[in-house]
């Protein structure tokens, strides 16, 4: 129940209650969408008026043990929250202290809401996706058309778009997007959406020709096969981290993108990238050499630094590391490592001793 004074809920489309591993989901910040490439497979306004409740999303939960934190606000532990939205307003109901909180004073005609994995509520306006926690607007990512439908599935969006083609007929395309790193996943022609059913196996839609569908995930490597062909090795690197890759094939997406950059040019660039490599399968010689030209040499110092501070360095490093210093005529980096070296070997020589 809701105290009179909380507002006039009406009619209300839909609930849905997040669980605590949901509220620890990792953040993402808020970008415009990348329509680039597929990620997924098929097979087979008026101003809205105040008052009655058209659209509603989500009841939260939190149940989070002490000590854990996020940057975005999060319900506090026990207690329970309603996303409402209405014809002319977005609302934040805590129902454990009979209380509410505006979140913004647009709302939406009709049934356009999810609740991801974090526990952000998104409504799908014509202009754009806007994103809410239980205190505030989050942002929004600009995605524009008609929104016919919106869900979840899993980290997912699946959004039927609305379209009149030149011709005047009347078409629709059903959009997996990629919520946490704003990559347009998929996009595929629907001939009306009938029905759309999230399980296990992926997204299945009946569509009003009598079509079933099933539009599933490819493999990672699949899909970063595609990101790489088109060089977006940041949205690779994204991709695979959201999916909990193993170190190495991190480390394999850096050297890639790393080699893309020092084919362009960006020595720095492709720097930043190797130096991420250190301590991988990633042979240090392979670096060391796009690197001992004397233009270079800068990045080069950096590189045997930072495998000499990882204790990873080995005498033939030292000797280069060494020979930069004396290139660069960089008496004091120079004098430091000497003497940091001496103290560790007399350090070394007094343990032995001792023993």
């Amino acid at each position: 129940q809701v105290r009179p004074d909380s507002g006039d809920l009406g009619r209300v489309n839909a609930l849905a209650f997040t669980t605590q591993e949901q509220q620890q989901q990792q953040q993402c910040s808020i970008e415009p969408a990348h329509k680039q490439p597929p990620a997924a497979a098929g097979s087979g306004s008026k101003k809205p008026a105040s008052g009655r409740t058209t659209a509603a999303a989500s009841a939260s939960t939190s149940s989070s043990t002490a000590g854990e934190s996020s940057s975005e606000a999060q319900p506090a532990a026990g207690q329970q929250w309603l996303y409402v939205v209405t014809e002319s307003q977005t609302l934040a109901f805590n129902m454990s202290e009979m209380s509410k909180a505006i979140l913004d004073q647009q709302g939406l005609l009709s049934s356009g809401c999810a609740v991801m994995q974090d526990g952000r509520l998104v409504v799908a306006r014509d202009d754009a996706l806007y994103e809410y926690t239980t205190e505030t607007r989050a942002g929004c990512t600009a995605f524009e058309g008609l929104k016919q439908g919106l869900g979840k599935l899993r980290r997912y969006l699946y959004i039927v778009t609305d379209s009149t083609s030149p011709d005047g007929a009347a078409s629709s395309q059903l959009h997996l997007l990629d919520v946490r790193n704003k990559l347009l996943a998929g996009g595929f022609p629907v001939q009306g959406l009938a029905a759309a059913v999230v399980g296990p196996g992926g997204l299945a839609t009946w569509d009003k020709s009598g079509r079933l569908m099933r539009y599933y995930e490819v493999e990672l490597s699949a899909q970063l096969e595609v990101l790489f062909k088109r060089s977006l090795h940041k949205l690779a690197l994204d991709l695979a981290l959201c999916h909990g890759a193993d170190p190495e094939l991190i480390a394999a997406i850096r050297q890639r993108w790393g080699d893309h950059l020092y084919a362009k040019a960006d020595y720095e660039g492709a720097m930043a990238q190797y130096l991420e490599t250190i301590g991988s399968d990633l042979e240090p010689s392979y670096v060391i050499r796009r690197f001992l030209d004397a233009q270079r040499i800068h990045s080069l110092t950096r590189y045997l630094e930072q495998l000499h501070a990882c204790g990873l360095g080995t005498a033939d490093h030292t000797t280069l590391l060494l020979n930069c210093y004396t290139k660069l005529k960089d008496v004091e980096k120079l004098d430091a490592f000497l003497h940091r070296n001496a103290g560790s070997s007399s350090s070394s020589s007094s343990n032995a001793a001792l023993s």
